[in-house]
């Protein structure tokens, strides 16, 4: 009873989790694309917010949760350590048995050099080097978390009369000892050669900071340096510090170590905290952003836009949040304000810093979910973990979906994925196979064999249950009519090779979605000319057709039109035609051109010579309009400017939609020079593509006559070749084959010779999502696409090589 009490309460807290309050950011709607337990009391969410774009990474820690654990892990459990572990070393070198992390984030401020973190780091009752701080976090024995100013802390040993001495610092920096007065624990990564006073120390009881005083025995003293060993540690006392002990402690004796706070600047110092992590600045207490903290960071740090991770409390101390948001292609970078406003909205009451830039990670089954800020995985000095301190257990207890609730639109699909869960929250299963599904009310929908959700034709409200061996999980299903569905576009042009899948789409709410393409009942005028398989569009032979799709009483048409290049290289412009070339100039006379004296080496192509009659930004512009046959991947030419008279080329094209580009490049003087024009991530309905104007600006102070450039050789460049090709769709008899993986698509293909291919994958809207050119050999080849930043939905991968093309569905869950 109690499980499933917990279990519906996660639920109500998900389906009302993104009602943000008013202050926080307006980033539009969130789309949680995984929300789920992967350990005891550790729920863990994924959000995309597609309107900015950013990726966040949330998780909910349940602190009073007995079988997990929150822990400060320094790299390689040295102090110093400047080599340090990544994130996913972190995660697995702290796992054995009863003790796996579920969770990795990287919490360093840190110094080079040295190989320490910046402030005061708590490592299970160790400290780890500093005794200072502008805020700690900290964990206590009895599970609980508080944030505070940590500036007021006693750390001290006393001898057993009662002398007793301040500790200055623990274990020490790459490149220095700090202070006269150090405890080395048993992170000290230092070979002790220095001189000074040496006791060796081995702790009678568990460290712990704001309790009892921990006694250690003193092994062994005297002035020749002692190493730490095991949990053996060593007090170091040196300069005037030197005889402080003298005549106070023996052999045998027990020494007392302090580690106390005896008040804060602000908050409250909590008792007997095992784990505690530096805050750099305190960014949110008592439920506001904190004057005089969170806008005190290095000179307007608070507000540089990048990639963050950071960590909060509940209000009633109980609960862990810790965010982290991805800054790359595609997802931009955010401020830790805005990122604190959201974490306030949603039940954050104190909040602190970790770590602002390109090191931010969050690592789950050992692998970096985010990519990295700054291009690479970075080594990084200390992590926060959540543990899982259950005994090890294989055995299934229950099944969840792997989020709590989906509300699409009607006539769309949705894919459905299982987890299976031991009695202690742990993930067993990832994705659960050979689950039975029941929609209520039927007519909501059905799931069909791949545990894909086809929604019906009208909105309701209802659940879909996932049953296996006994076990059942329940998911939260509203579905929202759509209405005003139409296709996306009503003209198309494709070719043999890129296939499309047709974009239909509906409204609800003021928003626009898409819905199943294979939903509908498709005829062509022309099936020779072109098809509609599975929702797929595939040219077969150059032509028009029009298309005409029907699901229920909805009806519509689109007009279709195939161009199929006869090789993967045409040229669309020689230049030599002058007499039907059209040119815009100012201050450029005499323009002339022929086809004679071309560059050497040059078959074809035109001279154009004039003269420059003012040196005020002097242009000349070719435009006439060329419409680039079918799809090209990219366009080039050629120019020779032997006199080096031109500063910059621009080019300017619009696709079918009228959207414009200009591209500039910069010629090289005295050479043949080509110049390509990508176009491979326009998405298919775009295309025709027309170069409307090429503009060629002189340089200045240039006045005078007899210059010269040449020009040639406009070629459109198509994937693969042509001729007769084998077009298939990703029917069994397919030799294109799709295995889903942790946030990738492998697309396994068979190539009849070793050559080259163009494998892409577009989303349900026909917007190119990635592409590569691969080299293959005769035989099986394998290709890796990341979906990590695919919202859960269907996807089109189309694999095409010089002997044919392959589409197949992927789904991504």
């Amino acid at each position: 009873m109690k499980r499933t009490a917990i279990l519906l309460l996660s639920v109500l807290l998900n389906i009302s989790f993104f009602t943000v309050r008013a202050d926080a950011p307006n980033w539009g709607s969130a789309d949680t694309v995984e929300s789920h337990l992967v350990g005891p009391g550790i729920e863990y969410t994924k959000i995309i917010y597609h309107s900015q774009p950013l990726i966040l990474w949330w998780t909910v820690i349940d602190l009073q949760n007995p079988y997990n654990k929150v822990e400060e892990s320094m790299s390689r459990h040295q102090v110093p350590d400047v080599k340090r572990w990544d994130i996913a070393t972190h995660y697995k070198e702290n796992s054995w048995p009863g003790h796996h992390v579920k969770v990795a984030w990287n919490h360093d401020f840190f110094v080079y050099d040295d190989g320490i973190c910046i402030g005061q780091n708590i490592s299970n009752g160790e400290e780890t080097f500093s005794l200072w701080g502008r805020s700690l976090l900290a964990i206590t024995k009895d599970k609980k978390a508080e944030v505070f100013n940590p500036n007021t802390m006693t750390c001290a040993a006393t001898a057993p009369d009662g002398t007793s001495v301040a500790l200055t610092s623990y274990n020490s920096g790459a490149t220095y000892i700090a202070g006269n007065y150090v405890l080395f624990n048993h992170m000290n990564s230092r070979t002790l050669t220095d001189s000074g006073r040496y006791f060796e120390l081995q702790p009678l009881d568990e460290w712990i900071v704001n309790g009892h005083d921990i006694r250690c025995k003193v092994l062994n003293m005297g002035s020749s340096p002692i190493q730490t060993s095991g949990d053996h540690c060593v007090l170091y006392f040196r300069n005037e510090g030197t005889t402080d002990f003298d005549g106070h402690v023996n052999v045998g004796d027990t020494i007392r170590i302090a580690q106390k706070f005896t008040g804060a600047t602000w908050g409250t110092p909590p008792a007997d905290i095992l784990n505690g992590f530096h805050g750099y600045p305190s960014l949110a207490h008592d439920g506001v952003l904190h004057e005089g903290e969170y806008n005190d960071f290095e000179n307007g740090r608070e507000y540089e836009k990048s990639s963050h991770v950071l960590a909060g409390i509940s209000k009633d101390k109980t609960k862990l949040f810790v965010l982290l948001n991805e800054m790359s292609a595609q997802s931009n970078a955010v401020d830790c304000v805005d990122l604190t406003n959201w974490m306030l909205a949603h039940g954050a009451w104190d909040v602190v810093n970790f770590d602002s830039g390109g090191s931010a990670a969050i690592a789950i089954d050992g692998n970096m979910l985010n990519l990295p800020g700054r291009g690479a995985v970075r080594p990084i000095e200390d992590a926060m973990l959540a543990v899982s301190l259950a005994p090890d257990d294989s055995i299934a207890d229950h099944i969840t979906f792997s989020r709590p609730h989906i509300s699409p639109t009607t006539i769309s699909l949705t894919p459905l994925r299982v987890l299976s869960f031991n009695k202690y929250d742990e993930v067993l299963s990832n994705d659960l196979a050979g689950c039975t599904f029941t929609c209520s009310p039927s007519e909501m929908g059905y799931v069909d064999d791949n545990a894909v959700f086809h929604s019906g034709v009208k909105g309701m409200n209802g659940t879909i249950t996932a049953e296996k061996d006994g076990k059942t999980a329940t998911l939260l299903v509203g579905t929202r009519t759509a209405n005003n569905v139409r296709p996306a576009y009503t003209n198309i042009l494709i070719n043999d090779k890129r296939h499309y899948q047709i974009n239909v789409s509906g409204e609800n709410g003021g928003d626009t979605f898409s819905l199943d393409p294979a939903a509908f009942n498709w005829t062509s005028s022309d099936a020779d000319c072109c098809t509609v398989d599975d929702g797929i569009l595939i040219g077969r032979r150059n032509g028009t057709a029009e298309l005409t799709a029907t699901f229920d009483t909805i009806s519509f048409k689109i007009n279709a039109t195939v161009e199929i290049p006869t090789d993967n290289l045409l040229k669309q412009e020689s230049f030599a035609d002058t007499a039907n070339i059209t040119f815009s100039n100012s201050g450029v006379k005499n323009l002339h051109a022929n086809a004679n004296n071309l560059p050497a080496g040059w078959t074809d192509g035109a001279v154009y010579n004039f003269d420059i009659t003012s040196s005020r930004v002097p242009t000349m512009a070719l435009t006439n309009a060329i419409r680039l046959y079918s799809l090209p991947d990219s366009v080039s030419f050629k120019m020779h400017d032997a006199t080096g008279i031109v500063k910059t080329v621009n080019v300017m094209y619009h696709d079918a939609l009228g959207t414009s580009t200009t591209l500039t490049f910069t010629p090289v003087a005295g050479h043949d020079s080509t110049y390509c024009i990508p176009l491979s991530a326009l998405s298919v309905p775009q295309f025709p593509v027309t170069i409307r104007r090429i503009q060629f600006n002189m340089q200045s102070a240039k006045v005078g006559t007899g210059y010269q450039i040449a020009l040639g050789d406009l070629f459109a460049h198509y994937a693969g070749g042509s001729g007769v090709k084998a077009v298939k769709t990703g029917a069994s008899a397919s030799p294109l084959r799709l295995i889903n993986g942790s946030e990738t698509v492998k697309a396994v293909f068979r190539a009849e010779r070793a050559g080259r291919a163009v494998v892409s994958m577009y989303t349900a809207s026909g917007q190119l999502l990635s592409t590569q050119t691969v080299a293959t050999q005769s035989g099986v080849n394998e290709v890796t696409i990341s979906t990590k930043q695919a919202s859960c939905g269907f996807y089109i991968v189309t694999v095409s090589t010089p002997q044919a093309t392959w589409s197949a569905k992927c789904a991504v869950r």
